[in-house]
């Protein structure tokens, strides 16, 4: 089992949720499966993410079908299924995984202008007056 942390400064939970499905299947396309289960509480998210139709997390949903299709060429015995669990349930591998993605804490530095959404704003006006 293994597990990535990337910050990813306020986002909405559909984002959120979008950006990690994104980061799993690719992950988890790298290496030599055959078989993908994706276990999610929000199952509306996981259909977003082979839905390449024009809608706020298309960027997540094009390179996800991308991943996908590489992943399927590879032989037709490749499958991805997506499971629904829900957060009631209090499954201990969710709660697990669901408390290290929010316990995550960035820490600031000696000085705030090089903290991460100092530094995303700084990038974000750069772009701006180029």
């Amino acid at each position: 089992m293994s597990s990535s942390k990337v910050p990813a400064s306020s986002t909405a939970t559909s984002d959120t949720e979008l950006f990690a499905i994104r980061l799993d299947i690719a992950k988890v396309t790298s290496m030599n499966i055959k078989h993908i289960i994706l276990i999610t509480d929000i199952l509306v998210s996981a259909k977003n993410t082979v839905d390449f139709s024009m809608h706020s997390g298309q960027v997540y949903s094009l390179t996800v079908c991308f991943v996908l299709r590489l992943f399927f060429s590879c032989g037709l015995n490749h499958r991805i299924k997506f499971w629904d669990c829900s957060s009631n349930a209090e499954w201990s591998l969710h709660i697990l995984v669901h408390n290290d993605g929010t316990n995550i804490r960035i820490a600031a530095g000696l000085y705030l202008t090089t903290s991460i959404n100092a530094l995303h704003s700084k990038s974000l006006l750069l772009c701006l007056n180029a």
